[in-house]
This record gives structure tokens, sequence and C-alpha cells, in this order.
């Protein structure tokens, strides 16, 4: 639903889960999410997109950008994506999803340079084949580099948060750095940027065994990111 209009971005008679949003220079809103495309076939998801140009009154017929194939035989399903928009309004979309080549879920990118009209075919960022890798975050700096965050546990860690960056727009990245580097879980990350093109970054994670999960939070400035450190310690648990 659309705050304030009370209605739906799109209607398809199967779950819609897990959305992200963004506006571009032009005030176009455009909506990403995953989701089968029948209910009939709920383990086929796929990511869904769709935009407005009248600030959510209205909204363009959904649909897949960039499917991944398989589902006949194999499940190859496609979930969590974040969408991030240049200052020249290309639209840049990660999420995770399996694939011929990996029966872990690994992060994907695709992008358009025309509003939406056509997608480049994805590519995995950069695999770990015996790893998940999951709930992706991206952002573009005033310099024109790609960054995205995930979780993932690569030699035997714990799940932590993983960085990689792109200066081609998205054709090549960097391999996967841990950002967290805590013995204990970390999870559900996102990104933001300053005019200073700073990056900053929160997270879940805890510091020991006895204490609740708390917003872990780092800067990346410089080209190194600062220790991270809990944005607002609490006796409860801190999620998402």
């Amino acid at each position: 639903l659309v705050s304030g209009t009370n209605k739906p971005v799109a209607l398809i008679k199967s779950d819609q889960r897990v959305p992200s949003v963004a506006v571009d220079s032009n005030d176009i809103t455009y909506v990403v999410w995953y989701g089968s495309d029948s209910e009939n076939d709920p383990g086929n998801r796929q990511i869904k997109y769709t935009k407005s140009i009248d600030g959510g009154n209205t909204w363009d017929n959904w649909e897949n950008i960039s499917p991944v194939f398989g589902y006949s035989n194999n499940d190859y399903w496609q979930e969590h994506p974040s969408i991030s928009i240049s200052r020249s309004n290309e639209l840049y979309i990660v999420w995770e999803g399996k694939d011929a080549k990996n029966n872990y879920q690994q992060i994907k990118f695709s992008k358009s340079i025309n509003g939406g009209r056509d997608w480049t075919q994805w590519i995995n960022i950069s695999t770990s084949p015996n790893n998940t890798q999951s709930r992706p975050s991206i952002v573009q700096d005033n310099n024109g580099r790609l960054h995205v965050l995930m979780y993932s546990s690569f030699g035997g860690q714990t799940q932590q948060i993983q960085y990689s960056y792109s200066d081609n727009n998205g054709d090549s990245w960097s391999a996967w750095q841990n950002i967290s580097n805590s013995p204990f879980d970390s999870r559900h990350v996102s990104i933001s940027i300053d005019k200073e093109n700073n990056l900053y970054a929160v997270w879940r994670s805890k510091s020991n065994d006895d204490e609740p999960a708390q917003i872990y939070f780092s800067v990346f400035k410089n080209d190194r990111w600062s220790k991270s450190i809990i944005v607002a310690k609490s006796s409860n648990n801190q999620f998402f």
C-alpha cells in the first residue's frame, strides 16, 4: 500500500514481500519487491518492479526484471531487493537468489539506463559457492562508485557484514570485505550517504553471548570503515 492513498502498488494473487523504494530527480517513484507470478506457484519468486509518475496515485503494470530461470526442476527463488538511483537517473538493483550454478543464494545485480524500460542481464557480484549471501543494500556515491553491503559467513565465520564496490557502473566488483569483524552473528544491514561522500552502515549484532542484539554503526571515510559502535544501547533485543 502507498501511504496517504491507501492504494496498492500492484495487484497480484500471490504474496508480495520486502519492498524497496527510490525517487529520481524528476520525482518519478520506483518500487521493487519479490513475489511469485501466480498463487498456484508460490515458490517461483522473481524480482518485480513498477514506477509512478504522479506521486503514487497510479502505477505502471509490474514486470519481472532480469528473471532467473529454472523453476521447472529447481527452486531458484529470488528475494530481498534493494534499489538505488544515480544522479543521472540510472537505476541499480541488487538482490539475493539461487541460480543454475549456485545452490546457495548469491547477491545479484542488474541496472537500467532508460528509466526501467530495459534491464541488463543479471550477474552475481562475487560468488561464494559454499556460502549463502543475504539481504543486500546498495548506494552510489558522488564519484559514481557503487557500494553494496550484505551478510554472509565465509571460511567458518558466523554471519558477518560484507562489503563490495564497483567503479564501472556494476560491470565488475571488488572481492567481499568483512566490515563487522565480530565473533558474533551480524545481519540485516542498511546504508546511506551524506553530501561529503561518507557512507553510513547500520546492522544488528551483539558484543557477547549474554547480551541482547543491538544496532551497530560504522562509517566509511577516507577509503576505510571505522570500528563499529552501538547506536543506542538497550536491555532489549533490537532487530532490522
